[in-house]
């Protein structure tokens, strides 16, 4: 009547007892698998450490393949400045050049042509007679006389009033046909003034005298003369309205005759001077 049961609890048993065999199996295998892990590790560890095992060598493994390149790095920060440089040496002075070579002689100047002066002035009529150094005699006309209804701008005679002189007409133009003449010790000369080329015209033109008898004591006249010169006619110094004053006096030595030309002028005029 309980073999059913029995049988049924036999059953249950031998399948615990089975399972506990199985379960006793495993556990025996997964100590060997730990066994071998273990022993694995023992050998792994003990190739780093640099220790042989007493198996043999094994063949050269093949070589890997090249590893890719690595990525660019960031750039660096920007070092600090660095402190100033001393000041170097002074250098050693270099050699002195070689001298150059003498150039070749240029080649003689023609000589200039002789000057033209004035030996004497005199007086014939009314007329002003002037005597040049190269023997030629030229008459420069009738002197003008003040109020001289327009032949000048002002005479020769009112050139000399602005410039100082004191005398009377008469006497001044007495002087004036003594130069060269030896009959007064008042220096009379008359100087030739260049405004330079036409193409360029200009105010003002100098030249300068020279003369032991000037002072800056000296009271002197500088008046148009009113004679062709190789650049205008007598009727030019009224046109261009020449005039001329005294500058720049050295003692004993020279002084400046400046000739003025308000509009601007060209080419060369007479101008007479007298130092008292």
């Amino acid at each position: 009547m309980y073999e059913k049961e029995f049988n049924t609890l036999k059953g249950v048993i031998e399948k615990r007892k089975n399972q506990a065999v199985l379960d006793a199996r495993k556990e025996i295998l997964n100590a060997y698998a730990v066994m071998v892990d273990i022993k694995k590790l023992v050998r792994d560890t003990a190739l780093e450490l640099g220790y042989a095992l007493n198996g043999k060598d094994g063949k050269d493994g093949i070589n890997g393949k090249d590893g890719l390149n690595g990525l660019d790095g960031r750039d660096g920060v920007d070092g600090l400045n660095g402190k100033d440089g001393l000041n170097g040496k002074t250098g050693a002075n270099g050699k002195d050049g070689l001298n150059g070579l003498n150039g070749k002689d240029g080649q003689p100047g023609k000589d200039g042509q002789d000057g033209v002066g004035i030996t004497s002035v005199t007086k014939k009529g009314n007329d002003l007679i002037v005597t040049l150094t190269n023997g030629a005699k030229q008459n420069v006309g009738p002197l003008p006389k003040s109020n001289n209804g327009g032949k000048y701008a002002r005479s020769p005679f009112e050139y000399a009033q602005e410039a100082g002189y004191t005398g009377t007409e008469d006497e001044f133009y007495t002087l004036l046909s003594n130069i060269g003449s030896g009959g007064s010790t008042v220096v009379k000369g008359m100087a030739t003034i260049n405004f330079g080329p036409i193409a360029q015209e200009n105010s003002i033109a100098r030249v300068t005298i020279s003369t032991p008898s000037v002072s800056t004591n000296s009271i002197i006249s500088v008046f148009p003369l009113g004679n062709v010169t190789d650049d205008h006619e007598s009727d030019d110094y009224q046109w261009d309205n020449i005039s001329g004053y005294a500058t720049n006096i050295i003692n004993g030595v020279s002084f400046d005759i400046t000739g003025v030309a308000p509009n601007g002028s060209w080419g060369r005029y007479a101008l007479g001077y007298i130092i008292n």
